[in-house]
């Protein structure tokens, strides 16, 4: 099974849901992301994962660096949030 509510650093391009919370104790971080519409009850579409998380929160696109996605706490809507499978090819 497969949680409903997941990090948004555990999520896959192509995800989608509903930013349920947010966990820090930085009250400046949480300002800057309520401000960029990052907040709970608002819809976030990752679009990137690699080398930054892309998210797109109503018509604006977002860079987050990592340890700041895993503050964000979502609500999976649809199939593809689940966690990443990484393929390496070549000496990589």
């Amino acid at each position: 099974l497969e949680p409903i509510i997941v990090s948004l650093s555990d999520m896959e391009a192509g995800g989608e849901g509903n930013i349920m919370y947010l966990v820090t104790k930085s009250h400046p971080r949480l300002q800057r992301l309520s401000i960029l519409g990052l907040s709970p009850g608002s819809k976030i579409k990752i679009i990137q994962t690699f080398p930054t998380f892309v998210v797109q929160v109503d018509e604006t696109q977002i860079a987050l660096e990592k340890s700041i996605a895993k503050d964000i706490f979502v609500r999976k809507t649809n199939g593809h949030t689940g966690h990443r499978h990484r393929h390496r090819r070549g000496l990589f």
